[in-house]
């Protein structure tokens, strides 16, 4: 709805008002930062002239100085927070707010005109909110309601009323670009304007675009456990992030900060993606990690771990016929299953139950303890702990029963000295040297008893193959032997394959008792499609007092040698703690026609809403070899960046295909970063990525790295295609030589542009 000069002067004043304000506040607190520095400054003179510089030691001398150094803590805190503040403000000040809505209460029959943004402003005269927190509760309407009737809940009363106005704005720079009115939802105008906007190298806050089916995930604080089940591009991981600021917002009385909230993401260049977001909503970053990093963190440096994309690069460089590809899908889908799990609890148990390692301890020729005794304390007694706690106590108890003998065997050593031929020796000091000799031996083998570990325990499940038939049943098949043998030769070269992290992580957690971190209150756990029913287990475990946001695609479960767990199977894991579901199914990401192609390589997913956007028709190139296929990508770029794409992403199959077209491109172009791990960061314009690492991640324009018949092939790969095509904004173009794999040959002819190189 267009609007007249009369109401453009109107909001044009009242921004100017509002900005002088800002800038009015931020000076003030300018001159607070001047004032605490020369506060310290004062402190510290005072400290040197009124404190000794030498201590005699005396308790007042301590508490003076203590009290300095207490009173220039407290400086140093209100510096930061005053800093805060001021960059906040000058955030502010570049937009200051970006809707309103009118709002006339029941109750009281009065309109109130509530203006949107990043953060609150209030009149510090009159005490007047100049504008409201998206997150406040009045401003969800925005988000909710259509002109009319509206509500929202403040501590759990509703307040009714009705909306008579929506309004949003572009500021920038503090100045009014345009404003309109919007009688419906967030304007589609306002999201294509986002939407045709380049990719960055990192995600944006969504705040002014966020949908209703969005902000009911967002602003949702009922549900312990929300697993969200998205479509591609259905904005699951920006959700998240926003969900996070509103929970810090709303739950900062209760002691909530940036510290008690963690975020499993699936690598590092993702945790690098997403950095942005918090800081631009007004929070502190919180803890990102992802699977691997926790496992690094737990399990001793010796011992080499495989990352998941160390796995994906594995399976994807070996041809399926061959001899380690068979082995090792089997390796992966074993210790994925859950029967593989019931064959970890079985020893658990055995563990549990029984413990062979007991024998009578002896002191001086006397009987500290049985054999049997230990056991009944290992059974009955210390049952309630787990099995390594439980020897550390029957340490401890042995330790404890030997300080009585220790005495009178120091006394007997004297004598027997005493009573001896030599006697040029102190003997208080010999006998005492005898003593520690006799405990130390004792005590070496008291620690070899009752010390586990878990490591050489964890391989002797696979190297005795008696004792897994014993666990498991019968090992009916060569390929099952082949399996433990194959296992036993790397776990002991001190190596865990990604496959064997997750079940040694619970095999030596549930030993231990070590899986729980108590300071983390709120989980997200991003791409949850990619998380095995062993890794929930580990993290529901390891965050019992948290509240969980689980968000994933099953269509975008690339790891398809793994038996993983759906949102279902999730819900039922969390069940006892209370799990709701919520699905996304509009795509705000790609191009109508990026969408229609993804539709038809992965067709199961069609119950998906694309935004209605246009743009250019996928291309699918053929050419003739791979020397013409890296002209061609030079050709590509370079015209891709002059129609103005600023993100572009070449993806690959493997690594070394990544580096074989990086070598080949880069004397042609100079700018290109290659990606090949997950330590590697993303910037803004080309990069070269394969295909694992690029899930999660969005650009300007994709280019497929042959997508030949030979190259990607059988339907264990049609997600992974899917989620490559689903990585294009505006532009996607896939090549291939010989024949295109069949994973597109439910694409029509109308879907894409054909070309030929």
């Amino acid at each position: 709805m267009e609007l007249n000069q009369k109401e453009w002067d109107i909001e044009t004043s009242r921004l100017k008002d509002v900005c002088d304000r800002i800038t009015t506040s931020i000076a003030e607190k300018n001159k607070s930062l001047d004032e605490y520095k020369e506060d310290v400054i004062e402190i510290r003179r005072s400290m040197w002239d009124n404190t000794a510089h030498v201590l005699s030691g005396e308790f007042d001398e301590s508490v003076e100085i203590l009290q300095y150094i207490n009173l220039m803590i407290q400086e140093e805190k209100s510096h930061q927070h005053t800093s805060e503040q001021i960059k906040k403000l000058e955030r502010m000040l570049e937009t200051p707010y970006f809707a309103r809505i009118d709002f006339i209460y029941d109750e009281f029959d009065d309109k109130e005109k509530i203006y949107i943004g990043m953060s609150s402003l209030i009149d510090n005269d009159t005490m007047d909110i100049l504008i409201y927190d998206w997150r406040a509760p009045i401003s969800s309407m925005f988000y909710e309601y259509e002109l009319g009737e509206a509500s929202f809940n403040v501590d759990k009363k509703s307040i009714k009323g009705k909306v008579e106005l929506k309004r949003q704005y572009k500021i920038f720079h503090s100045k009014l670009v345009y404003m309109f009115d919007s009688s419906i939802k967030i304007d589609d105008e306002i999201l294509q304007e986002i939407l045709s906007k380049s990719a960055d190298d990192k995600m944006k806050n969504i705040v002014i675009s966020i949908q209703k089916e969005q902000n009911k995930i967002i602003r949702d604080e009922d549900t312990r456990v929300l697993i969200v089940q998205g479509a591609a591009g259905s904005g699951k991981t920006s959700i998240a992030l926003h969900r996070i600021a509103y929970l810090l917002y709303r739950q900062k009385d209760e002691g909530l900060k940036s510290k008690n909230v963690a975020i499993f993401s699936p690598n590092q260049i993702f945790n690098d993606y997403i950095s942005d977001v918090l800081p631009e909503l007004g929070e502190e970053n919180v803890h990102q990690t992802t699977f691997y990093e926790y496992a690094r963190s737990c399990i001793i440096p010796e011992i080499k771990l495989e990352s998941v994309h160390e796995q994906m690069d594995f399976m994807l460089s070996y041809n399926k016929d061959s001899q380690p590809y068979k082995l090792r899908k089997h390796s992966i889908a074993y210790k994925s299953s859950l029967e593989f799990l019931q064959v970890l609890e079985n020893y658990l148990t055995l563990l549990n139950d029984h413990y062979e390692g007991f024998m009578d301890i002896r002191f001086n020729n006397a009987l500290v303890i049985s054999k049997g005794d230990l056991e009944k304390l290992y059974n009955n007694d210390y049952k309630h702990f787990t099995p390594i706690k439980r020897l550390q106590k029957i340490r401890d108890r042995v330790n404890y029963l030997l300080r009585p003998l220790t005495g009178p065997r120091l006394k007997e050593l004297a004598k027997q000295l005493e009573e001896g031929e030599e006697k040029e020796f102190n003997i208080k000091q010999v006998s005492r040297a005898l003593l520690h000799n006799e405990l130390k031996e004792l005590r070496g083998k008291l620690e070899a008893m009752t010390e586990i570990n878990t490591y050489k325990l964890f391989i002797r499940l696979f190297e005795d193959k008696k004792f897994f038939e014993r666990l498991c049943g019968k090992l009916d098949s060569k390929e099952a032997i082949d399996l433990l043998e194959y296992t036993t030769a790397y776990l002991n070269n001190n190596r865990l394959y990604y496959e064997d992290i997750a079940p040694y992580l619970y095999f030596k957690g549930m030993l231990e008792g070590t899986l729980h971190i108590a300071d983390i209150r709120h989980v997200v756990i991003d791409e949850a499609q990619d998380y095995s029913y062993l890794q929930y287990q580990i993290i529901k475990r390891l965050f019992k007092y948290a509240s969980f946001t689980i968000l994933g695609d099953v269509n975008q479960a690339i790891n398809s040698y793994m038996r993983t767990s759906d949102y279902h199977e999730a819900s039922e894991i969390f069940a006892d703690y209370g799990a709701n579901i919520m699905t996304l199914n509009k795509s705000y990401r790609s191009t109508r026609e990026i969408w229609q192609l993804s539709e038809h390589v992965l067709a199961s997913c069609s119950n998906k809403q694309p935004i209605n956007r246009s743009g250019e028709k996928p291309q699918l190139v053929h050419i003739n070899n791979k020397d013409e296929m890296n002209q061609y990508v030079v050709k590509k770029l370079q015209k891709l960046s002059e129609q103005g794409m600023k993100s572009i992403a070449v993806i690959c199959k493997t690594a070394k295909q990544c580096e074989e077209v990086h070598r080949s491109i880069k004397k042609d172009l100079k700018m290109v970063n290659l990606i090949t791990s997950e330590s590697a960061r993303l910037t803004a314009g080309t990069c070269i990525i394969p295909c694992y690492l690029s899930k999660g991640l969005e650009f300007d324009a994709v280019i497929i790295y042959d997508a030949s018949k030979d190259s990607y092939e059988g339907e264990e790969q049609r997600k992974l295609m899917y989620t490559m095509c689903t990585r294009a904004l505006h532009r996607l173009i896939i090549l291939y030589h010989g024949e295109p794999t069949t994973l597109l040959a439910n694409v029509t002819q109308e879907d894409v542009e054909h070309l030929s190189f």
